[in-house]
């Protein structure tokens, strides 16, 4: 359970961070638009958490009864469904941003909001055809028992990378640098989740020794 809780505190940690950085630098309305964006990014990203609590206990069983090609086969499709939902999340949120900001947004302030949100978002969704992968690759590592390695995983995106880039980029480029961390975040992420997988490959039943 470790690698569970430790992901709330990551998202604690990198909501108190945005919230503190984006105040200071866009008022109120960058506040807002951080929360409809990442409501937004939630909402599209379910379904891949849905693969993941799915895979779960089938590569779990799997790999406890040694039937390593059961493994391998169901984290490939596992894979192939979280990369498409990705991708799929990538494409409605980056080509029509202003589309689903104007669903959270009333009021005086609606145009300008909906301009920040809407630029935010874009950067937000640029790298997110990666996320599936990551996901998934972190759902094995915890259902097969690696804990120090989910552990990392779950810290990785969000203390590891994007907290300290939000805090440095925000101070050299302003509100811009903040939405740059999100997709340089995410290919950090992936790059070490690869590296991770690739040396645990047979460990993790999904190359024959």
């Amino acid at each position: 359970g470790s690698a569970s809780f430790m992901r709330e505190v990551a998202f604690l940690l990198e909501m108190l961070v945005l919230n503190h950085v984006l105040i200071s630098l866009g008022g109120s309305v960058a506040l807002a638009a951080i929360g409809i964006i990442l409501r937004l990014s939630m909402m599209a990203l379910m379904p891949i958490f849905g693969i993941v609590q799915g895979l779960q206990p089938i590569a779990g069983y799997n790999f406890g009864a040694k039937n390593f090609s059961r493994v391998r086969e169901v984290y490939l499709k596992a894979i192939q469904w979280g990369t498409a939902l990705s991708v799929f999340a990538f494409v409605i949120l980056y080509f029509f941003p202003e589309f689903w900001a104007g669903l959270f947004v009333t009021g005086t302030e609606s145009a300008e909001l909906v301009r920040v949100t809407a630029h935010g978002l874009q950067w937000m969704a640029l790298a997110f055809g990666v996320v599936g992968f990551q996901s998934v690759t972190g759902g094995l590592y915890q259902a097969l028992g690696f804990g120090k390695q989910s552990l990392v995983l779950s810290m990785l995106r969000q203390v590891i990378f994007l907290v300290p880039l939000v805090l440095t980029l925000s101070y050299f480029y302003g509100i811009e640098g903040v939405w740059w961390s999100f997709p340089l975040a995410e290919v950090g992420t992936t790059l070490v989740v690869f590296i991770m997988l690739w040396k645990d490959r047979v460990r993790l039943g999904l190359q024959k020794s």
